[in-house]
């Protein structure tokens, strides 16, 4: 199901967004009301998940630690440690000395996490990006014959919605969080991102794909197992990345996702019958299907 993410670019509900693919693909969607999202590390481009060099520079780690000092300065400064107390007493039914309370708030502790963020930028996502699962979609108000070419090579079909259907077409889907993101075109040899959310790097490409104005819709998975860690918290599990899928099948409402079904340039007319067939035996209209007007004549000079 969809849900909310703060630290993500969310155009308008209204907002165009297209999904171009190869008939034999939006066959596959359309027969089992699913969208796949593909694993980060299985996609094309090594650059996925990937850090930009300035996050690395030391201007910008001490710019952090600052931001990350100031942050926690004023969290810290609020809290009620006799609340808090009072919680873990009760969580942990017996008593708490008010001393450790004190430790985990205290100066000394404060500037110890700002020298971790000092000292080390954000990880590599060398973990983070098997646990990171991705569906893409064109921002458009219209047709681009730049994506007809790159991912359909003009014999495909592509989906027409809304950013606002896209969210509601994710209801049936309650096995995981579905996240949805704008992306942003950065140079990675010159320009940083924003740190403190791991979702943050699946968001950013490199300037060379700005073309795509891609908007993307992000699950984070990880193979957990009933296997607990040793002399780890009672709730912590082993991973096991071994059992990590390449890519999952979402389930979604087709009536609700699907605005129209464009068949590419070029289309023959017994194709455009058979995706009219295949629309309705699952249950959609044929009605939805446009043909695209990439080839269409120019209009006729007025005598």
């Amino acid at each position: 199901m969809y849900k909310d993410h703060g630290a993500l670019q969310e155009p308008s509900d209204r907002t165009r967004i297209w999904r171009y693919r190869p008939f034999k693909r939006f066959e596959q969607i359309v027969e089992d009301s699913q969208l796949y999202f593909a694993r980060s590390d299985e996609m094309d481009d090594d650059y996925e998940g990937a850090i930009p060099g300035e996050n690395f520079s030391e201007e910008y780690r001490e710019r952090r630690a600052q931001q990350v000092r100031e942050s926690l300065k004023r969290q810290w400064e609020n809290v009620d440690l006799e609340f808090v107390e009072e919680q873990l007493e009760e969580f942990a039914d017996e008593e708490i000395d008010r001393e450790q309370i004190e430790e985990i708030y205290s100066e000394e502790n404060l500037e110890s996490a700002v020298e971790q963020i000092r000292e080390r930028p954000i990880e590599s996502y060398e973990f983070s990006k098997p646990s990171h699962f991705l569906n893409c979609w064109h921002i458009n108000d219209a047709e681009s014959n730049l994506m007809w070419d790159s991912y359909s090579d003009k014999k495909g079909i592509a989906i027409k919605s809304t950013i606002g259907n896209l969210k509601n077409a994710f209801r049936p889907h309650k096995e995981q969080e579905v996240f949805i993101g704008k992306v942003r075109y950065i140079d990675f040899s010159e320009d940083s991102i924003p740190e403190g959310n791991g979702l943050l790097p699946f968001v950013h490409k490199r300037k060379q794909y700005k073309g795509e104005k891609e908007l993307r819709a992000i699950i984070f998975s990880v193979p957990t197992t009933d296997e607990p860690v040793e002399d780890g918290p009672d709730n912590a599990h082993k991973i096991k990345w071994e059992q990590q899928p390449n890519g999952i099948p979402v389930s979604v409402d087709l009536q609700e996702l699907i605005e129209s079904v464009y068949v590419a340039p070029g289309t023959t007319d017994s194709t455009i019958e058979a995706v009219g067939d295949l629309l309705e035996e699952n249950g959609l209209n044929r009605d939805l299907i446009i043909q695209s007007s990439i080839d269409d004549s120019p209009p006729e000079r007025p005598r």
